[in-house]
């Protein structure tokens, strides 16, 4: 969380009880606003849920926060930490403008402003006033138990406040396109977000996995002068609560020397490229993963090699649970960045355009559950994205002529691929000539047994490992 100039308000908390802050950073509806920009119509707070094997799962968004997730429950138990605004589980991302400060000093964020914590009356744990994000639409709940919402984002830094860094925020708040709260406790940004939030993924060759919370945002800009704006990053985050004190990295790929669920060392801040973070509780009940979503067409610029610049992906987890802060807090993040095409940080000249009417779009998969079965649908999901579509694995038009039936219903490579995914692997059909997964399970018995009759796992063996290895394809 941003800290303001001056820390004497703060210094109280230095030797925080932790079981205070777990308390006090679970969201509590009876002690929030239901009131933005002087609308009482924002509301109310949305809920979705879930149930599955016996466990319900919870969703909520909240007024308070703009519409950001502000609890995630599974089987009652809280994993969300929503103490305060730009907390919970939102977003951010980092724009940048010739001579004005960037990074967190020029942050629109959807869930509030640092200095919302500091209105009057508001100022007390949890620190949930109404928020300088605008709520443009009240919060919204589909028949299909998805949330919805649309933001106008503020900067996390008001005008004139410090971030880290040493910035200080600088915002050309005598110009449209922004917009200042004659309050001061933040400034509106020329950034609309539209956000949707589901459970459950249907996982290509494996079918529906319940236990995922899925985040989507389009980011727009929404005025003409916004063409010299240049994007950075954006950044989906979740803050935990203090009892997620277990740190792992997951790495999915099959292919890897360390592939597998690895503890770490608790640290302040652990970065692991594309490999997958976890947080749990102590004894494993409770954890959560994050990871990045794509759809058909994201997956097949995977394999061919031409993945979009701007979808270059890491992952990071933070612990700011050193005593340092008021905050004892972990946090999950995937992070976009916008980069050049030859893969360096973008500056100035080469970061990608942001001009008005251009949509970002990006999702996020925070998985739960207790420790396996956050490592099982952390696995499921990858080997849906970057296996099944393996030149070996599938060839859209041998799979149209092996199922002529299917010619006319899908006529071209999109559509056939997109049967393949949600029925194809999943009814045991062959996507190419050379490659069958039930074949190549019963060709080789310990894949069989370690897959346990999952052609996707099986696919996935295959691709990572058998090809090297010269297994037979057929028994």
């Amino acid at each position: 969380m941003f800290k303001p100039t001056s820390f004497a308000a703060f210094a109280v908390f230095a030797a925080i009880n932790v079981s205070w802050a777990q308390d006090f950073n679970i969201y509590d509806p009876s002690y929030s606003s239901m009131i933005n920009w002087g609308y009482a119509d924002r509301g109310p707070d949305q809920t979705i849920s879930i149930s599955y094997g016996g466990t319900t799962a919870t969703a909520t968004t909240a007024v308070a926060v703009a519409g950001s997730v502000v609890s995630l429950k599974v089987g009652g138990k809280e994993f969300i930490a929503s103490g305060g605004h730009g907390s919970g589980l939102s977003w951010a991302f980092h724009p940048q403008l010739p001579g004005y400060p960037s990074g967190e000093c020029y942050n629109p964020t959807s869930g509030g402003t640092a200095g919302d914590d500091w209105r009057p009356g508001w100022n007390t744990p949890p620190y949930h006033g109404p928020s300088t994000s605008a709520i443009l639409q009240p919060l919204s709940q589909r028949p299909i138990d998805e949330l919805r919402s649309l933001v106008r984002l503020a900067f996390y830094v008001p005008q004139g406040w410090n971030g880290y860094g040493g910035c200080t925020a600088n915002y050309p708040i005598e110009r449209s396109p922004y917009y200042y709260s004659d309050e001061g406790y933040g400034n509106l940004s020329p950034f609309v977000m539209r956000q949707t939030v589901s459970f459950g993924l249907q996982a290509q060759g494996v079918g529906w996995v319940p236990n995922v919370l899925n985040v989507e945002g389009d980011i727009t800009a929404d005025n003409d002068a916004l063409e010299h704006h240049k994007i950075y990053d954006n950044v989906s985050i979740a803050y935990l609560l203090p009892d997620f004190t277990n740190f792992y990295y997951f790495n999915p790929d099959p292919a890897a020397f360390d592939n597998g669920l690895h503890a770490l060392n608790r640290a302040s801040q652990g970065f692991y490229g594309s490999q997958l973070p976890v947080i749990a509780t102590a004894d494993g009940a409770y954890a959560i993963g994050v990871i990045e979503g794509q759809s058909a067409q994201e997956a097949r610029n995977v394999q061919q090699g031409n993945l979009p610049p701007h979808n270059e992906r890491h992952y990071y987890w933070m612990n700011y649970s050193d005593g340092s802060t008021y905050f004892p807090l972990q946090t999950l993040q995937a992070t976009f960045y916008h980069t050049t095409p030859s893969g360096d940080d973008c500056s100035w000249a080469s970061c990608e355009n942001l001009a008005a009417g251009t949509k970002l779009r990006h999702t996020v998969h925070y998985v739960f559950g207790n420790l396996s079965q956050v490592q099982y649908a952390l696995q499921v999901i990858y080997n849906s994205q970057h296996c099944n579509l393996d030149p070996d694995v599938f060839n859209w038009e041998e799979y149209i002529s092996m199922y002529p039936s299917l010619g006319s219903d899908f006529p071209d490579q999109t559509r056939a691929q997109d049967d393949w995914f949600n029925l194809g692997i999943l009814e045991n059909r062959h996507g190419s000539y050379k490659f069958w997964a039930p074949a190549y399970r019963a060709a080789n018995p310990d894949v069989d047994t370690y897959c346990q009759g999952s052609n996707s796992c099986a696919i996935a063996h295959y691709v990572s490992y058998g090809r090297n290895e010269h297994r037979p394809l057929w028994p």
